[in-house]
């Protein structure tokens, strides 16, 4: 496996060296300390797995960093790696094209568990965070400039799409969607691009961030009905 991570911290780097290996024996890690240096790496490297990114970063905005990244090499995932532990930034940094987002306050269990699950197609954002929001607005799901109802989204979506839906919403992979299901990826994928469609949103891991939404305020009703 090849690695690109990009810190203005050497210590923080060279810990990742340990971290990487623990996903997999004999990984190549390159390293970079500014927006620069990681844009040069991966111009060069087209056939890195895995990009970590801290956003705190020389040379560019951090926001406009992260999409230079994900301009250049689209087809790897890149999984943001930061102090700043704000919902409003973790938006941002999906929007942005981002597959994870991981304080650097996490456990390196949890870390490695992120990382496995983007490296198997999901996406992983920490669930605490994503949490956070007005508590008068607790029966709305956050969707990206839209605010939509529980009740709207399982109007929009067909009974299967909706099965997809909240299957995304846990952080599973088309693949493991497909097991799950007992349907094929590519049957998957259509439906992932229905759901994307039919809830005005930009792209799957937007879709998976809702659906996650979606649950959490799910799970409040039914514990404020026990209260």
């Amino acid at each position: 496996m090849k690695v690109l991570y990009a810190d203005d911290h050497w210590i923080t780097r060279s810990a990742a060296k340990h971290l990487i290996d623990r996903l997999e024996r004999g990984s190549e890690l390159l390293e970079a300390a500014d927006f620069r240096q990681a844009l040069d790496l991966a111009s060069a490297n087209p056939d890195l797995d895995l990009i970590l990114l801290d956003l705190l970063m020389p040379g560019m905005k951090r926001f406009e960093g992260l999409r230079a990244i994900r301009e250049c090499l689209p087809q790897v995932p890149v999984v943001v790696m930061s102090a700043i532990e704000d919902r409003d930034e973790i938006l941002r940094c999906i929007e942005a094209g981002a597959m994870g987002y991981i304080p650097k306050s996490s456990q390196s269990d949890e870390v490695t568990s992120a990382l496995q699950t983007v490296l198997a197609g999901g996406v992983a954002f920490p669930r605490r965070l994503l949490e956070q929001r007005n508590p008068a607005k607790k029966q709305a799901v956050y969707a990206f400039g839209n605010e939509k109802s529980l009740e709207d989204v399982a109007t929009a979506l067909t009974k299967r799409q909706l099965q997809v839906y909240k299957l995304l919403g846990q952080g599973m992979s088309n693949a493991q969607v497909a097991e799950a299901l007992g349907l094929s990826e590519h049957t998957v994928r259509v439906h992932v691009s229905a759901i994307v469609k039919r809830l005005n949103l930009d792209s799957r891991t937007q879709a998976a961030i809702s659906a996650a939404a979606q649950a959490r305020a799910v799970e409040d009703e039914a514990e404020a009905a026990n209260f």
